[in-house]
């Protein structure tokens, strides 16, 4: 019996060792040194009419349309015409990601945990690219001018730009696990990977299009190198994904200057009904992250001071951590930002302020 009771007391002095040696820190992306580089590209399928901007009062000189090449064109004939657009709207992909996350080192096991893991990829700077598109119609005539359109004929336009507003990675799911090797004193190579869903949004023609989330991986490898109770992390890794959505979404009638083509050098002015038939996201990029890290106690939400309790001394320090985490920082060096993440969705915001005022009260 005593010898049992000494093997499970060895036992708990192991697991309280190796839990003590886990050695958790808070990152900060570094933006100035981080960087997204690669190509990014925005397809885009659609189909409907078009028709004159004509109007018998308050554009009586406008541009009138008629299907067909042939037959009679009536005085106040203003008729539609199927089109579809389609286009590739893209180029080069440079910005500066801003994120936090958490990483658990466990040298002694060899293994490092994900946690918390928020980035925007775009570092809150939205993407502009011109867009061009071809168009192409059934055969149609026109009024102001006369011309004819055979039909067929695919013609390239400018039809002015899409703007990449939205494009985040947030962890899902449990911790990610990854391996963890010490190279040198405080230092370590790693690599680890981590179920993210990746957030994109775009404007196109003055439309706010937002697909479901992107099941995905983010992955890290790279370095750690520790200094006292700071950390400096590097990675550099390949950031490949492609999305096609069919959203069959109505697009806001929009007016387009469309070249004639018998005879060419005159301009007919049309508005354009289009129902967004496909549209399909693809990047092809090298995401390098530098991030900074506070090496700190076990993490607990709600306690802001780290004095290991959650009370009405976490009021004032939670409050500051509301306005921003250098701000927090500087006042609590030697605690830890994401404890005010009180609600578990790893972001700190107005959101958490149930979640800590409940904790307060246990």
């Amino acid at each position: 019996m005593r010898s049992v009771a000494a093997l499970i007391s060895i036992l708990l002095l192991a697991a309280v060792a190796g839990a003590s040696a886990a050695t958790p820190i808070d990152f900060m992306i570094d933006a100035a040194a981080s960087g997204l580089d690669g190509t990014q590209t925005v397809g885009v399928e659609t189909s409907g009419t078009l028709i004159g901007d004509w109007d018998p009062v308050d554009n009586p000189t406008g541009t009138r349309t008629k299907p067909g090449i042939f037959g009679s064109f009536g005085d106040t004939e203003n008729l539609p015409v199927d089109v579809t657009l389609s286009g590739q709207i893209g180029g080069p992909l440079n910005t500066a990601p801003t994120g936090t996350f958490r990483l658990t080192l466990d040298p002694a096991a060899g293994t490092v945990e994900v946690a918390d893991l928020a980035i925007d990829l775009l570092g809150g700077t939205p993407l502009q690219r011109p867009a061009t598109v071809t168009f192409q119609s059934a055969a149609f005539r026109t009024r102001n001018p006369t011309s004819v359109f055979p039909g067929g004929v695919p013609i390239t336009l400018p039809i002015g730009s899409v703007t990449l507003s939205t494009l985040t990675a947030t962890q899902i799911g449990s911790l990610g696990l990854g391996t963890l090797t010490e190279t040198g004193p405080d230092t370590y190579d790693f690599a680890v990977g981590v179920a993210v869903q990746y957030a994109i949004a775009v404007q196109l023609l003055g439309t706010p299009l937002t697909p479901p989330p992107l099941p995905g991986v983010f992955a890290f490898r790279g370095q750690i190198v520790i200094s006292g109770a700071t950390a400096r992390l590097t990675s550099v890794r390949p950031l490949e994904f492609a999305v096609t959505q069919n959203p069959a979404i109505a697009l806001p009638e929009f007016p387009l200057a469309l070249p004639t083509v018998l005879p060419p050098g005159g301009t007919a002015n049309v508005l354009m009904n289009l129902t967004l038939d496909e549209i399909g996201f693809t990047f092809d990029a090298t995401a390098t992250i530098a991030a900074d890290g506070v090496v700190g106690p076990t993490p607990r939400p709600g306690d802001m001071n780290c004095d290991g309790f959650v009370n009405f001394d976490d009021i004032d320090p939670f409050g500051l951590a509301l306005q921003g985490r250098a701000a927090y920082e500087a006042a609590y060096p030697h605690c830890r930002w994401l404890n005010a993440d009180c609600n578990g969705n790893g972001l700190v915001g107005f959101g958490d302020i149930d979640a800590f005022l409940a904790l307060i009260g246990e």
